[in-house]
């Protein structure tokens, strides 16, 4: 699945988004500062979320739009305290059931998304680098279009560090191409 969670260091803060549990985690965190906060950018990234604030001694907070979650406090647009941005990055249609909010780092310009794009190869299609998660192959999240970033962070893969603007706006205006199809069926087939 190549899932990924990423530590922010702003100021002598650091900030864990999308958190899992490994060996060594506490290890390496002490080492880049002290303990601010766990974000959450999707419901079901909770996982190891409330164990990991909790023994560190800080609060989970996912942006509002994502609905209540229990144990987790409640922001809109901005993190309590820091630059970071919220982006929520619903779907529509179809895929109402879909809450997601990507964080922005303006004067870093840098953007963590947790699951609509990455690059494990079931999001990829031939010739990309960055792809859509497959419910999200139909319906872009267009928010994102646009976005100044030079990093881009995912939930699922490596993510892109370097030019990522281009590449996510490339992505997001060309995601939802009739090569969708053929990757639909490679994708399901190979789960069979």
């Amino acid at each position: 699945m190549g899932r990924s969670s990423h530590a922010l260091v702003v100021g002598s803060d650091v900030w864990l988004v999308d958190p899992i549990d490994v060996d060594e985690l506490d290890a390496s965190l002490d080492e880049l500062g002290s303990p601010a906060g766990v974000i959450l950018t999707l419901k079901r990234h909770q996982r190891d979320a409330l164990a990991i604030a909790a023994r560190r001694g800080v609060d989970v907070w996912a942006d509002a739009s994502l609905g209540a979650l229990t144990g987790v406090s409640a922001f809109r647009e901005r993190v309590p305290g820091t630059p970071l941005m919220s982006i929520p990055l619903p779907g529509r249609g179809l895929r109402w059931w879909w809450k997601e909010a990507a964080i922005f780092w303006p004067e870093e310009q840098l953007v963590v998304v947790g699951e609509s794009v990455g690059n494990p190869s079931y999001y990829l299609l031939q010739g990309e680098t960055l792809g859509l998660h497959p419910v999200r192959r139909g319906q872009p999240p267009r928010e994102l279009a646009g976005l100044a970033v030079d990093q881009l962070l995912c939930g699922h893969g490596a993510g892109v560090t370097a030019h990522a603007s281009r590449v996510l706006s490339e992505l997001i205006m060309n995601g939802p191409d009739r090569r969708s199809w053929f990757w639909m069926f490679r994708t399901f087939r190979a789960y069979k």
